[in-house]
């Protein structure tokens, strides 16, 4: 089973199924240390990321923002299963971190993916022309996957033909989503995630995350008419290619 963007276990949280394939997201610096600290597994990777919402809330100067991606590099270089996630463009947060910030940050996270040879999560709130506009501009060779998608079938076509995956997590059929309606048309790879510990509308606790996971891949295969395993199956394929790196 293929969780492609989760948080790091929640206090209490005693162990994760050592059998899935368990992409681990950190939003912050403060995050990575802990996500080092881990125990290891070979079919977890290691999220590293500066979240557009944790740098809006958060105040740093230039010099700051130049080590936190020093630091980044330097930690992907010493972990093999490290990868670059999360980051992006969130339009909410603007105000607080400019766009023009954003798009510029998200740009040199791509390259440094791109130069690491590491695949690339990204968080993306808003315009679809800014997020078109970084990746025909900077092209990548790394897999990248942008997380909690719920824009249309035709632009998840158009992420496709970019070189980008989309993710599905469970608000798309916690929320009666268009997208939700229309899984039977989408003919292009996709992944499954959990982001937990945030699940729309309800509170997390550290014995959720295998139920609510293995209820996600539930819905999602009867809304594409499959089997579960058929689609375990497939994203189990999907997450070796992923990894390879």
């Amino acid at each position: 089973m293929l969780d492609i963007h989760r948080h790091l276990p929640l206090e209490g949280e005693l162990s994760l199924p050592q059998e899935w394939h368990i992409w681990l997201a950190t939003s912050s610096p403060s995050e990575w240390k802990t996500l080092q600290e881990l125990s290891h597994n070979p079919l977890w990777k290691h999220g590293y990321g500066l979240s557009p919402q944790w740098l809006a809330t958060n105040s740093f100067t230039n010099q700051e923002l130049e080590d936190y991606i020093t630091q980044l590099s330097e930690f992907l270089q010493a972990d093999p299963a490290g990868y670059i996630g999360e980051f992006g463009i969130d339009d909410r947060y603007i105000e607080a971190f400019p766009l023009t910030q954003q798009i510029s940050l998200t740009k040199r996270l791509l390259h440094l993916a791109n130069e690491k040879g590491r695949p690339a999560v990204m968080h993306h709130v808003g315009s679809m022309t800014n997020l078109y506009d970084i990746l025909d501009a900077h092209p990548v060779t790394v897999p990248v996957i942008i997380h909690g998608f719920l824009g249309s079938v035709e632009v998840a076509h158009e992420l496709d033909q970019r070189g980008c995956y989309v993710s599905f997590g469970p608000r798309l059929w916690m929320q009666q989503t268009r997208i939700g309606k229309r899984m039977y048309d989408i003919d292009v790879p996709f992944c499954l995630e959990s982001d937990f510990p945030f699940i729309p509308g309800k509170k997390a606790s550290p014995a959720a995350y295998e139920i609510m996971m293995r209820n996600h891949y539930k819905q999602i295969a009867q809304l594409l008419e499959v089997e579960v395993e058929i689609l375990e199956e497939r994203l189990d394929e999907l997450a070796s290619i992923l990894a390879h790196w």
